[in-house]
């Protein structure tokens, strides 16, 4: 629950009571035992969203595909500690299977760099109120994982790799992570900030975006964007005027940008991140997650089961059903334009 939780505890440490608009973020104040996996597909762009058979009780956090058939899906329960998820299938969704990990530690975001090799990032919350930043690396298609070793003591919420050595990873405390071989090692880059990173995208080798937020002393949030253009060794923070906390971020191609966030909260960039303009969702639900399978259609997914759709490059967008709003999705991804997947849990 990324972007809930680390919220709630670091507030609670501090003695600070937070209330926020983020379904993720309330149900934390209500008691139910397990998060209830969802996993939807669609084959026809996002008409219509059927409910796959994923056989967990965790939420799940992230959703990705190395082919059309082959896809991935972690997760874990924050509540308990021996509840992580990473499901796997081979028929398009049609049946999911439960991989060991080797590790109970949340996982929130998965990624793969050819068809056998893939990570995946989160965290572990100990007795000592303090975190460990978790790295998984599998080199089977996700028979075996192995932790990778990193120092940092930060969740970890999203990983992204240039190439099959190159990759990055972003979280807690304006964290951001770099490997240039494959995951061995992995450096701490210096970010700037000190806000929350939600989400990590490049566009080049060289171009990369990240995403998230500040929570500052009037109780409001104020959202991040930064990028480089050096491969991560400088960030810069880009200007916008969202006061809204940003979970997920997403380019088209090299120009076209877009970065979802709290409140139904849709920015959109032209110029590669110069300028940002917010566009309007229809919705006031939080959005976690946006994928654009070309550069004109994109979908976006959030709290109460809400799917967005464009068709017009991000300059409209339209509420598609998801069948429930009793879901919160907190990852969608495509593997054409017109099927895709969604996944998260029921509240």
């Amino acid at each position: 629950m990324k972007k809930a939780l680390i919220i709630i505890l670091v507030a609670m440490t501090a003695g600070i009571v937070l209330v926020t608009s983020c379904k993720k973020k309330e149900n934390e104040n209500v008691v139910i035992n397990d998060y209830n996996g969802v996993i939807l597909k669609t084959i026809d762009g996002g008409t219509s969203w059927i409910a796959l058979s994923g056989e967990t009780n965790n939420g799940l956090e992230s959703v990705y595909f190395t082919d059309a058939n082959t896809g991935y899906a972690v997760g874990g329960n924050f509540r308990y500690t021996s509840k992580q998820t990473i499901l796997k299938t081979i028929d398009a969704g049609t049946t999911w299977t439960t991989l060991a990990s080797g590790t109970t530690n949340d996982l929130q975001s998965v990624y793969f760099t050819d068809a056998n090799t893939g990570y995946a990032v989160g965290y572990m919350y100990n007795s000592y109120g303090t975190y460990n930043g978790t790295i998984l690396k599998t080199i089977d298609a996700g028979t075996t994982w192995t932790l990778l070793s990193n120092e940092t003591i930060a969740p970890l919420y999203s990983v992204y790799f240039t190439d099959a050595n190159t990759g990055f990873a972003v979280g807690l405390y304006g964290t951001i992570l770099k490997t240039i071989d494959a995951g061995t090692t992995w450096t701490t880059l210096a970010s700037g900030t000190t806000n929350d990173l939600q989400s990590v995208y490049f566009t080049d080798a060289n171009t990369g975006y990240a995403v998230g937020y500040m929570y500052n002393s009037y109780g409001t949030y104020n959202g991040t964007i930064l990028k480089t253009i050096d491969a991560g060794t400088t960030w810069t923070l880009l200007s916008n005027e969202t006061i809204a906390s940003l979970f997920s971020v997403y380019f088209a191609d090299a120009n076209n940008g877009y970065a979802v966030g709290m409140s139904g909260t849709i920015l959109r960039t032209t110029d590669g991140g110069t300028t940002w303009i917010t566009e309007s969702s229809g919705t006031t639900e939080c959005l976690y997650s946006v994928y654009f399978p070309n550069v004109n259609t994109g979908f976006a997914v959030g709290d109460g089961g809400v799917i967005l759709k464009t068709s017009d490059g991000g300059t409209s967008w339209t509420l598609l059903s998801s069948g429930t709003n009793n879901y919160i999705l907190n990852s969608v991804y495509f593997t054409d334009v017109k099927t895709g997947y969604a996944v998260g849990q029921k509240f």
